[in-house]
């Protein structure tokens, strides 16, 4: 027979063992609850989920350059020729000059029966030449075609303000200065030459001791010597920048030579008719007298030899 002690150890035992399985299975219970509470959840969460479309990553419109944004509200381009003489134009109006431009090639206005004519302000210091140019591109771009001649077709006669052409007047000479006119040179006309066509042009070049050369379409060769060197100065400072000119005045002075006559400098208050010639080298002055010494150093040589 058991004693009492040992019939309680047994049921104590066997409560504790009852005890432990009701809790393994109650945690067991709230597990698969926890398990099905977190998928409803879940599920829930996802169903009910909005897309937040303003938090969503969208690629950026590419922005549009200026230029892009010009090109697609014009579907015309000036011709090249046409609007190199746009930077003729005054900047600022209140220091250019104002001139009113008749047209009497061009069509009238729509209901007006007067002379087309334009508002143009250039720039004083330019030359006649130039502001043909600048004529012939303000009508280019105004009117919008490209239906124009090459600029050396035209010329400048003065005008009435009604549009009425002084054609007893000789054109003024393209090579003059726009700031040497007087103020009653403020109304002009734009019109094509009658006795000279394109080819009837004379080119003279101007060649460089760096090898560029540079054309000039002449109409007459009763130009001074001095206007063709500061033309080709011009130009060559276009080209290279001002860096080649010297900061030293006395190496500032340039001369010019005809290129079948080398060393001998012309007098550049005559016309380039009297040199019989349409090729000419722009020398520095300094340059010129080394040319002459390496050629005298050369020819002592040979004769030494």
């Amino acid at each position: 027979y058991q004693s009492t002690y040992e019939l309680l150890q047994e049921r104590l035992r066997s409560r504790i063992q009852e005890n432990d399985l009701s809790v393994q299975s109650d945690e067991n219970k709230e597990i698969k609850n926890d398990a099905v509470k977190t998928q409803l959840s879940t599920s829930d969460l996802e169903f009910f989920q909005c897309d937040d479309r303003s938090c969503s990553s969208s690629p950026l419109p590419a922005k549009k350059s200026i230029i892009g944004l010009l090109l697609e509200k014009t579907d015309f381009v000036i011709r090249s020729d046409l609007a190199a003489y746009a930077r003729f134009a005054a900047s600022d109006i209140k220091n250019g000059r104002k001139l009113l431009v008749f047209y009497p090639f061009a069509e009238s206005e729509p209901g007006s029966s007067k002379c087309f004519s334009l508002i143009i302000y250039a720039q004083c210091e330019i030359c006649i030449s130039d502001l043909v140019g600048l004529c012939c591109y303000e009508y280019a771009r105004i009117r919008r075609t490209n239906s124009i001649e090459s600029v050396t077709q035209y010329h400048l006669l003065m005008a009435e303000e009604n549009g009425e052409v002084d054609r007893d007047l000789p054109a003024v000479d393209g090579h003059r200065l726009l700031n040497e006119l007087g103020a009653c040179w403020s109304t002009v006309a734009l019109e094509k030459r009658q006795n000279l066509n394109y080819m009837g042009l004379t080119n003279v070049v101007v060649y460089t001791i760096s090898g560029k050369q540079y054309e000039f379409s002449m109409d007459s060769l009763d130009v001074p010597l001095q206007w063709l060197r500061d033309q080709a100065i011009k130009r060559r400072i276009e080209d290279e920048g001002q860096d080649f000119m010297s900061d030293c005045p006395a190496l500032q002075e340039y001369v010019l030579e005809t290129m079948n006559q080398p060393n001998v400098v012309l007098d550049l208050n005559k016309p380039i008719s009297s040199t019989a010639s349409l090729e000419f080298l722009l020398l520095r002055i300094n340059s010129l007298f080394c040319l002459i010494y390496l050629q005298y150093i050369f020819f002592h040589c040979l004769l030494s030899s």
